[in-house]
């Protein structure tokens, strides 16, 4: 009888516990994206315009933002900065598509060089993260100096990898940078780099 007991009761436990992981895995998984602020509309609602280099499924998104997300955003929340919004994931099927920004973040406020999108041609570690050497896209190495005038080197941090691994930092494959816009006047320049992610079109 005891057993019977202790069986039932593990039974019912263990159903409440699947039921409650499955509750939480309806919810919608909080999404990012990047881009340029195309425009700012009166009511504060922002259109952001997605670069190239790494595809978030739409090109652009128009986003409502609340006077909370916009005062913590800072000044910079303006037209032409490089943003990056988190919302819930859910959008309308509308043209272009909205969805409400739950955090809005200036990473720079211009956009012009902010993407470096490039093909490794080394990587280097250290205690504080990667140097990996870029050649830009569109740009064939020709194993000769001239390779140093269109190089970049990236300094990557150590949790600066989104959809990356150490593994995949090999020569060949295809990057794109989201940097903070300065360069050093070194030959190939530097780049302080925010996030690496796979390139994509």
């Amino acid at each position: 009888m005891m057993k019977r007991i202790i069986f039932v009761l593990t039974t019912i436990i263990g159903g409440l516990a699947l039921f409650a992981a499955c509750g939480k895995s309806a919810e919608p998984a909080e999404e990012v994206y990047r881009g340029t602020v195309s425009s700012i509309s009166e009511d504060g609602d922002i259109l952001v315009t997605q670069l190239d280099g790494h595809n978030y499924g739409q090109p652009e998104i128009l986003f409502h933002v609340s006077d909370e997300v916009f005062t913590a955003s800072g000044d910079g929340l303006q037209q032409d900065a490089f943003v990056e919004i988190r919302y819930s994931g859910i959008l309308t099927r509308s043209i272009p598509p909205q969805g409400t920004a739950l955090s809005a973040k200036v990473i720079a406020s211009f956009s012009e060089g902010i993407l470096q999108n490039g093909v490794i041609q080394s990587v280097a570690d250290d205690s504080e993260g990667f140097q990996v050497t870029i050649l830009p896209i569109g740009y064939a190495a020709t194993g000769t100096e001239e390779d140093l005038y269109n190089q970049i080197i990236l300094d990557v941090p150590l949790d600066g990898l989104e959809g990356l691994t150490e593994d995949d930092l090999v020569e060949g494959a295809q990057v794109s940078a989201i940097t903070q816009g300065i360069a050093t006047a070194s030959l190939p320049p530097r780049m302080p780099v925010y996030l690496l992610l796979p390139y994509s079109e």
